[in-house]
């Protein structure tokens, strides 16, 4: 395993601003949170853009996570989770440009009660058969997001046996930790995902709401997890989506630190 960065750090700034001191500070992978204001998937020009400061920077290993409005895979609307699928090509189609390798999804947008869930989970196997289809003609992978309660989809464990049961191999789960953990789920779940756990999405928080930390500085069990990974032959990207407001350059040293702390390999080492 890897670890990587989200431009979820600098989402209120254009993409752009900030991939060079990705770069300097020795990331070679990196994952673009995707908002209109961030960086628009629906601008061509943009896009092609980014993907060539990509190239430019040398960021080698790049993911994408879906916009998480406009994007309904589950909704029982016929209608709504058409537009969504529509919505959803034109991201692949960016990630192509963007030399992506696996693009992460919401499974739904909205809070979903007891009684929707059994709708919405044929409507979401749906959508997934589409997506698996559209994304293998572009040699892409995608995976579901894990959310927390009490959204749809807020056990992980669940979101694979249902998954596998697609038998489509470019389709996986993006584990959100900081989600599982507020859900009290970690480390237990990681035993139960094996290969379909295609990247780790990593914060901290105290485990009553998903406040997006600095790893450490919350109640997430830090080494347990990565023992289990590690323990699964888990090899995909870790990626740091967090919130913090000091100069990203300190940012990333410290994230450095943690990623030696942790027993990782470390960014500048793994990037030569």
């Amino acid at each position: 395993m890897y670890l990587s960065v989200s431009s979820y750090l600098w989402l209120q700034e254009p993409f752009l601003q900030h991939i060079h001191t990705v770069s300097r500070a020795g990331f070679d992978s990196l994952e673009i949170f995707a908002s209109q204001r961030h960086l628009d998937l629906r601008n061509p020009d943009a896009v092609q853009e980014a993907g060539l400061a990509l190239r430019r920077n040398r960021i080698r290993r790049v993911t994408l996570h879906a916009p998480k409005i406009g994007i309904d895979l589950s909704s029982p609307n016929l209608l709504q989770r058409k537009e969504s699928l529509e919505f959803s090509f034109r991201v692949l189609d960016a990630a192509t440009l963007l030399g992506v390798s696996l693009v992460t999804f919401h499974p739904s947008g909205v809070e979903c009660s007891p009684k929707e869930t059994p709708m919405r989970w044929p409507a979401l196997m749906s959508s997934l058969r589409d997506l698996s289809r559209y994304a293998s003609d572009r040699d892409l992978s995608i995976a579901l997001e894990n959310h927390p309660r009490p959204l749809f989809c807020d056990d992980p464990v669940e979101l694979v046996a249902r998954i596998e049961a697609l038998c489509a191999e470019n389709v996986g789960i993006s584990l959100d930790l900081g989600h599982a953990y507020v859900n009290g789920q970690l480390p237990s779940c990681i035993r139960y995902l094996g290969s379909s756990l295609k990247a780790v999405q990593a914060s901290d928080n105290t485990g009553h709401s998903d406040s997006h930390l600095f790893p450490g500085t919350g109640d997430l069990p830090w080494e347990q997890v990565f023992a289990a990974l590690i323990e699964e032959g888990f090899n995909g990207p870790i990626v740091i989506e967090i919130k913090d407001e000091r100069p990203l350059g300190v940012v990333l040293e410290d994230l450095n630190r943690f990623a030696d702390e942790m027993g990782l390999v470390g960014v500048k080492q793994m990037s030569s």
